[in-house]
């Protein structure tokens, strides 16, 4: 039985591999007819060039929530990359309108309710961004054997049961804890309740980008359709710099010091 149920899976790996690409909503040639997603492609003119640190904001701005930005901001990788300093103050004020959410509805309703609440506007506001990511990471190692198969399966725009279930349990253990610390009390260095742990979570969680793709190399793919955009976008990583990394992690603390004092930002 198990052998049976071993052949069944692998079957079900290989079909799901060989037709990500026929498959997709979007056809291959409209997605590579796409570019790298800017106007002005070169990269290295940005090392030793000041750039707008308005445009890096608005930048991350436009990729980590779904709020609309001038027409002047796009998706290039030389300010993208500068806009992970931004994050962690980025994720403070996607943490504030959650937590006035949450606030809200507490007046009304119990914290549980609120917390499911709060949820819906935090995946609104940010698109289901990191829900989309998470699903795909869970069926591509839950699904995947090997090394191709699961960047196979990440390429994948549908989801499976591994992503499915993972999304299931996330969110309901998000919703839980939220409901779980009760309601809000914003005092200076000794807040409790939800509100301030969303604000503190959805901070502290950004902040971990910059330090991450600044000491790790960004995986490539050539094989795949949008294999021109992430590779500019991995190349673009030395424009990120060490400063930038320091900030981003330094702006963290802060925030968590000012809702927990030293003793929880310390071990944040």
């Amino acid at each position: 039985m198990r052998g049976y149920m071993m052949v069944m899976r692998l079957n079900r790996v290989r079909k799901k591999s060989s037709s990500t690409m026929q498959k997709s909503v979007i056809s291959d040639e409209e997605v590579r007819s796409r570019g790298i997603g800017c106007k002005s492609p070169l990269v290295d003119a940005f090392v030793g060039t000041p750039q707008s640190e308005l445009r890096c904001f608005l930048t991350g701005l436009m990729f980590v929530t779904r709020l609309p930005c001038p027409s002047w901001c796009d998706h290039h990788p030389g300010f993208l990359m500068r806009s992970m300093a931004w994050f962690p103050l980025l994720g403070f004020c996607v943490g504030v309108f959650c937590g006035c959410f949450y606030d809200a509805f507490c007046i009304l309703w119990t914290p549980l309710i609120s917390a499911l609440l709060s949820c819906f506007f935090s995946n609104w506001l940010t698109g289901c961004f990191h829900e989309d990511g998470l699903g795909d990471s869970f069926d591509a190692f839950g699904g995947g054997w090997t090394k191709k198969q699961i960047l196979d399966i990440m390429k994948d725009s549908r989801i499976g049961t591994y992503g499915s279930v993972s999304l299931i349990l996330y969110l309901s253990a998000k919703v839980a804890l939220i409901g779980d610390l009760g309601v809000s009390n914003w005092a200076l260095f000794s807040c409790t309740g939800g509100g301030p742990a969303l604000v503190g979570a959805h901070c502290v969680a950004r902040a971990t980008s910059a330090p991450l793709i600044y000491f790790n190399d960004y995986v490539i793919d050539q094989q795949d359709r949008k294999s021109n955009f992430y590779g500019f976008f991995a190349n673009a990583k030395h424009i990120l710099g060490p400063a930038r990394v320091v900030f981003a992690v330094f702006s963290a603390e802060i925030v968590f010091f000012c809702l927990y004092g030293w003793v929880r930002a310390a071990q944040c």
